[in-house]
């Protein structure tokens, strides 16, 4: 109790509460990866988020065009390789209009046991040229391997190695495919093209031979003497200095550039002959260091159009860009687009997985995937045109919701109608496709009119 200035006892309280203010998103999104060496391609994911509770929504992508809404999935991929695995968690709650959305993306590499090196070489008998004998040089990780051996005229055998008889002369595809003991699901294969010839050729023919080089190294090559005998006593020179004597021989260039590789077959004191062919070697791309990442910029006036730009750590040659939608009560197909540093309208708000496929230097094939979210969509219906710029046929992708008829008109610069074609469409994305080979070169707009919708797409013609 208190007293005033005039002396009147004044009555009072106080009550104290004490309020703790927490962000209303406090979900931090991780998970791991476990793979067993019995099943390799096979993947087991646990979902590490926290605060995580049963009536969250969570969403794996798994890099390979296919996902799961287990908390923790188990996921076998058909083929190993390099993938981006994607998380998304959603919160569920009533707290807050705003939805509590978070996701990580990492990289996983799956292998396969069924990866080991397949070859063979072979030499004739020194008597019968029609004898050849078959050495197996594969390298299986069991010892019950079991080796199959084709040797291109019908006739066939299973032991490691092989001995077989031509029963005349000519050119044949000898296979050698070795399965890893009884699991049918595990093969490796190579083939090779032997020569069989009654008699030796002139002495002048006896330094020809062919050369090929190895799909997986542009620097490797493989050099084969038309006429395999052990009579015959072969010298190879491959132009940078270095050289064998085996009549198969495989070589792989330090350095790019032109070479000249020359074959010399010494038979005796009065028969050497010698062949030279020019080989053109080109530089082995490091895949495993190359990469492609893209950025993206919005319209300012156009919220849902966006154009994406690609780069890499070697020149891309060719794109694809596959734009799928995250989540929702109807499966949407994903979108495809084989044209350079798109601009894609998206039709829906949520959140898309877009992934860009990317051919670059060297031949190398490199995936790179990252997560857009669209929060408000324009009235305006404009559709992608690709290729762009265009010389003989124009494509546009068409989503219905339910079968319509779908028509095309193409207008030039002048709004003239130059080009028509109809075509029934159906539920899903549809594929118009517009034959512009006889336009003149120039800008052209594309009218597509379907059910109630009219939309529009443009077009350079070279």
């Amino acid at each position: 109790m208190r007293v005033n200035p005039n002396n009147v006892p004044v009555c009072t309280q106080s009550f104290t509460k004490l309020v703790s203010i927490t962000n209303t998103c406090n979900l931090v999104v991780n998970f791991s990866s476990s793979i067993t060496a019995a099943t390799p391609l096979t993947v087991s994911f646990q979902n590490l988020s926290v605060p995580l509770v049963s009536s969250d929504s969570t969403i794996w992508s798994f890099g390979d065009g296919t996902s799961s809404y287990d908390v923790n999935p188990v996921h076998t991929y058909a083929n190993a390789g390099t993938y981006v695995i994607c998380l998304i968690v959603k919160k569920i709650t009533n707290t807050t209009s705003a939805p509590c959305i978070r996701y990580l993306c990492r990289t996983i590499t799956v292998s396969t046991l069924c990866n080991f090196n397949v070859n063979f070489n072979w030499h004739l008998d020194s008597v019968n040229n029609r004898k050849v004998f078959f050495n197996n040089l594969s390298t299986p990780p069991t010892a019950s391997a079991i080796a199959v051996w084709s040797f291109g005229d019908a006739s066939s055998t299973t032991s490691w190695n092989a001995v077989h008889e031509y029963a005349h002369a000519g050119t044949f595809i000898v296979c050698l495919r070795v399965y890893l003991g009884s699991n049918s699901n595990c093969v490796r294969e190579i083939c090779d093209t032997i020569y069989i010839h009654d008699t030796l050729p002139a002495c002048i023919n006896l330094s020809n031979y062919h050369f090929e080089r190895f799909s997986n190294d542009n620097q490797k090559y493989k050099f084969t003497s038309d006429y395999i005998n052990s009579n015959l006593q072969y010298t190879w020179t491959f132009g940078d200095g270095t050289g064998s004597h085996d009549p198969i021989a495989i070589h792989r260039y330090t350095q790019a550039g032109n070479y000249t590789a020359c074959l010399t077959v010494w038979r005796g004191v009065d028969c050497a002959s010698t062949t030279c062919k020019p080989i053109n070697v080109q530089l082995q791309v490091n895949c495993d260091s190359a990469h492609v990442s893209y950025t993206y910029q919005r319209n300012l006036q156009v919220p849902n159009k966006i154009q994406f730009f690609a780069s890499g750590t070697l020149p891309i040659l060719d794109q694809t860009w596959i734009i799928t939608k995250i989540g929702g009560t109807v499966a949407t197909p994903p979108v495809v687009l084989h044209q350079n540093n798109p601009i894609y309208l998206f039709q829906d708000t949520g959140h898309f997985r877009v992934c860009l496929r990317a051919v670059v230097l060297g031949g190398c094939v490199k995936e790179y995937c990252n997560y857009i979210r669209i929060e408000n969509v324009s009235n305006v219906c404009e559709l992608q045109a690709f290729p762009n710029p265009a010389s003989t046929a124009v494509h546009v992708n068409v989503y219905l919701t339910q079968p319509e008829m779908i028509h095309a008109y193409v207008y030039n610069n002048l709004n003239a109608l130059v080009l028509d074609a109809h075509q029934q469409g159906y539920t899903g994305t549809n594929l118009v496709s517009l034959n512009v080979s006889s336009l003149s070169p120039g800008q052209y707009i594309i009218r597509l009119v379907y059910g109630n919708r009219v939309c529009y797409a443009r077009f350079q013609k070279l």
